[in-house]
């Protein structure tokens, strides 16, 4: 390895470990999904960090999708199609497990906590879709999957290592019950799809483009109920 690479892969181990320990400390002690202008704009100014962090394989991996744009475009929608599979066979998969384990989906699931964050229109119904729809595909994507490559470069074990770590991290670190983890395996489904598209394509734009149009998807059926309900 010559002494540049060795250096540029040094500066991407060092970067994943701050970031990772920002990430633990915001998840921790700072992040909130109360609706205020003040936890609105940490959360932007996290999501920039976040960014900052990464803009070098973020502008590398845009101009490599613009190559031919249309048909990475079509391949991002064939992604989102396969988000509503597994949402579909995951909603099955908890619903078998909630009634044999008596779990109360509408007491112990986690996610719970941004719907109800949605429903206050319009400032929650605001913060809940930026989450959503900007914050958790960006952040989520770029900590799991981008920090996490270079150490792992075997494929299948970074499949199985990072959903694992999405699977805990995003849902069950605050309460972590069997309960949760239960609730959450839609969460560890959509981490092993998005790993195995990022081993394929090695370009984080797939990843979270394809997460921001099924979570645009999500919050228009949330409205659609909360207009019609």
């Amino acid at each position: 390895m010559s002494k540049s690479k060795e250096s540029g892969h040094i500066n991407k181990v060092v970067s994943a470990v701050i970031i990772w320990i920002l990430y633990i400390i915001w998840l921790l002690k700072i992040s909130s999904i109360v609706p205020t202008v003040g936890n609105f704009i940490i959360h932007l100014l996290f999501l920039g960090i976040v960014i900052f962090v990464f803009k070098d394989d973020l502008i590398s991996n845009l101009k490599e999708f613009k190559v031919d744009k249309k048909k990475k475009i079509l391949r991002i929608f064939l992604y989102f199609i396969g988000f509503l599979v597994i949402m579909l066979i995951s909603n099955g998969l908890i619903s078998f497990f909630t009634s044999i384990m008596g779990i109360d989906l509408a007491k112990d699931s986690s996610s719970k906590a941004l719907s109800d964050v949605f429903v206050q229109v319009p400032y929650g119904t605001l913060f809940a879709c930026f989450l959503t729809i900007v914050f958790y595909p960006i952040v989520e994507e770029l900590i799991f999957r981008k920090s996490l490559r270079p150490a792992i470069k075997n494929g299948v074990l970074f499949v199985i290592i990072t959903s694992l770590l999405s699977w805990y991290f995003q849902v069950t670190l605050l309460n972590p019950s069997i309960n949760e983890f239960v609730l959450a395996i839609q969460t560890f489904l959509n981490s092993i799809f998005m790993a195995i598209i990022y081993v394929k394509t090695n370009n984080i734009i797939y990843t979270i483009s394809s997460r921001m149009l099924f979570n645009i998807f999500i919050c228009i059926m949330q409205l659609g109920i909360l207009m019609f309900s």
